[in-house]
């Protein structure tokens, strides 16, 4: 097998998408979650004193993702997001608002939260960006490593309903970056 056919393999081998296909009934976990706007307003309570700790993004169960629309506002998402060499993975559906809004707009926020989205910390700025075939690999093992069989489970279950996945990589700013122990480049 050639270099370029390998390289496009995907990074998850059961996986078969259907371009565009969501979960059926995708707003499930929107229900069971608090709304963006109650959570934003959490996060702006955070007292302004209080230091942002970069090295406490993706270390819980979920990490909060604040994406922007095309006016400026922010819209709030808990996401299972895992760490590897100062970079955060997001696995997530394609078709999704915040897949459409990175695209538009790679400037993000990344705060520590609970399961259902209420912020732990106050946010750090980041650039994101979504991952092409080729780098998808490190992204689905960082995943696995972080979740382990909880997400293996999840994610045979959207490889066997072909939904469309895709995964986001999101750098911290230097400033933050610095502070987690990486040197910032300037």
């Amino acid at each position: 097998m050639s270099d370029a056919v390998r390289s496009h393999r995907p990074a998850r081998r059961s996986a078969r998408p259907i371009a565009g296909r969501a979960l059926p009934g995708g707003r499930v976990a929107d229900r069971l979650s608090i709304p963006s706007a109650r959570i934003l307003a959490l996060l702006d309570a955070i007292p302004d004193h209080v230091e942002p700790a970069p090295e406490s993004i993706a270390e819980g169960k979920q990490t909060l993702l604040i994406t922007f629309r095309r006016d400026g506002s922010r819209v709030a998402t808990p996401v299972w997001a895992a760490r590897e060499a100062g970079i955060v993975y997001v696995r997530t559906q394609r078709p999704s608002g915040k897949v459409k809004r990175v695209r538009r707009e790679p400037r993000v926020l990344l705060a520590p939260c609970s399961t259902r989205g209420v912020p732990a910390g106050p946010s750090v700025t980041a650039r994101a960006r979504l991952l092409g075939p080729a780098e998808e690999a490190s992204a689905e093992r960082a995943l696995r490593r972080g979740y382990g069989l909880i997400r293996a489970a999840c994610a045979l279950v959207q490889d066997l309903l072909r939904v469309d996945m895709c995964y986001l990589e999101i750098v911290l700013d230097d400033a933050a970056r610095a502070g987690d122990g990486e040197p910032a480049t300037g």
